[in-house]
């Protein structure tokens, strides 16, 4: 199932100071060729979500025994991957260490590539294996967006200081 993004509610309770560190933290990364990278990267993900929500959710539907278990080995090293960065990313969140949180983004870039290159997301003959991955890309989706909305500072990537 599709994870929701960081809510406005959320959004609302950042503190001042604490969306002043994220800017902060973004300014001194706007430049780096990883961050452009990571910026087309969120894009990607959630382009693939969005154009494939209701068929995904259909298919959730049409799928009793749920989605079993996913056996290709590029998909579990990013599964893998999001489930440990999950928590050190929270903690360093709440360090305020926000030039980490965009570190730890960007180490997602070459699994992510490696998984879009390995990987079939939309398998018209397996819809367990679709819905495994789509549920997968959520959860990343819900990481490379939940400390920043990267995708809206595409902008600030493309202008490179």
């Amino acid at each position: 199932m599709l994870r929701p993004r960081v809510s406005e509610s959320e959004l609302f309770e950042w503190e001042l100071h604490d969306i002043a560190a994220r800017l902060e933290a973004i300014r001194e990364v706007r430049g780096r060729e990883d961050f452009f990278s990571l910026v087309k990267l969120t894009e990607r993900v959630d382009t693939i979500l969005a154009r494939n929500a209701e068929r995904v959710e259909q298919l959730e539907r049409d799928l009793a025994a749920g989605p079993g278990a996913e056996s290709d080995a590029a998909a579990l090293a990013l599964a893998r991957r999001v489930a440990e960065e999950g928590p050190a990313l929270e903690r360093d969140s709440r360090e305020r260490a926000y030039g980490r949180v965009v570190d730890r983004l960007a180490g997602f870039i070459d699994p992510v590539e490696r998984f879009f290159e390995d990987v079939l997301v939309i398998d018209e003959s397996d819809a367990a294996a679709t819905c495994r991955r789509v549920d997968l890309l959520g959860r990343l989706r819900g990481l490379l967006t939940r400390y920043f909305d990267i995708r809206e500072l595409a902008g600030q990537a493309e202008r490179r200081v």
